[in-house]
């Protein structure tokens, strides 16, 4: 293959050439055929005659004929396009005809019998939202965050039915649910009489006496460890270390004792 792309590109010196030919008489022809088959048949029907099946000339007019073409159109188009003003008046003309300059600076990438991917309809569509006049700019968002919220639709649809899917737990009256968290036996809802009773809490007041005096007193429910714990509160206070009977029976250790008048 080497030896076949040096032919073709004219490297190969005359001598060279020369000896190769000898060795293989049908190198150029096989070399012409390569580039036949690896080119479109109009293109290789339209430069094999004037090649006159010597594979150089058949590159070189091939080559001649697409190559300044190309870049010169891809300037000219590249500049149609980015110089392209979409008025409200002609929207739609405006657009097809930047959709038609797209797609030809990008048929140079395919064939011409081929039509260009869709992936540049997704470009066109890009480029031109990003380029509307400021009264479509709602438009253009919208349709850009159009897929986001049919997802998150679809999300939170699934989810709705994900929770109106769980199974009910509940008993009702006269009822008793197999799923409940309890026995049928202890079920209320089937056996009324079971229903447990909320008793409501009652008020008391009770007194803790400490062990010295059965005068002095502090009103307390009994449960708590002290029932004031700042000095300036009393108006007499006796600061030693002691035991306080509680009324459930314990005792605690005080800072202190002393009178306040309620």
């Amino acid at each position: 293959m080497k030896k076949l792309y040096s032919l073709v590109m004219g490297t190969e010196d005359t001598e060279v050439a020369v000896e190769r030919n000898k060795i293989d008489s049908d190198r150029k022809e096989l070399a012409f055929e390569i580039i036949c088959k690896n080119c479109d048949v109009k293109i290789a029907a339209q430069f094999s005659a004037e090649a006159n099946d010597d594979p150089m000339l058949l590159w070189k007019s091939i080559d001649k004929f697409y190559q300044p073409k190309t870049v010169q159109n891809q300037t000219t188009y590249q500049s149609r396009i980015f110089s392209t003003f979409l008025p409200k008046s002609k929207m739609e003309e405006a657009l097809n005809k930047l959709l038609e300059n797209t797609r030809a600076l990008c048929s140079p990438i395919h064939d011409n019998s081929v039509t260009p991917s869709s992936l540049l309809d997704s470009v066109v569509a890009m480029w031109t939202i990003i380029n509307l006049p400021n009264n479509y700019k709602t438009i253009g968002e919208l349709w850009l965050k159009k897929c986001e919220i049919e997802n998150a639709k679809a999300l939170a649809t699934q989810q709705r039915e994900n929770l109106n899917s769980l199974p009910n737990t509940r008993c009702s009256k006269k009822y008793h649910n197999l799923l409940a968290n309890h026995p049928e036996e202890d079920c209320w809802k089937l056996h009324p009489e079971k229903r447990p009773k909320n008793d409501k809490p009652v008020k008391v007041l009770l007194a803790a006496n400490d062990a010295s005096s059965r005068l002095k007193f502090i009103l307390d429910s009994g449960a708590t460890s002290n029932m004031v714990n700042h000095l300036q509160c009393f108006e007499e206070i006796d600061m030693r270390k002691q035991e306080i009977e509680l009324a459930n029976g314990f005792t605690i250790k005080a800072l202190g004792s002393g009178t306040i008048q309620l």
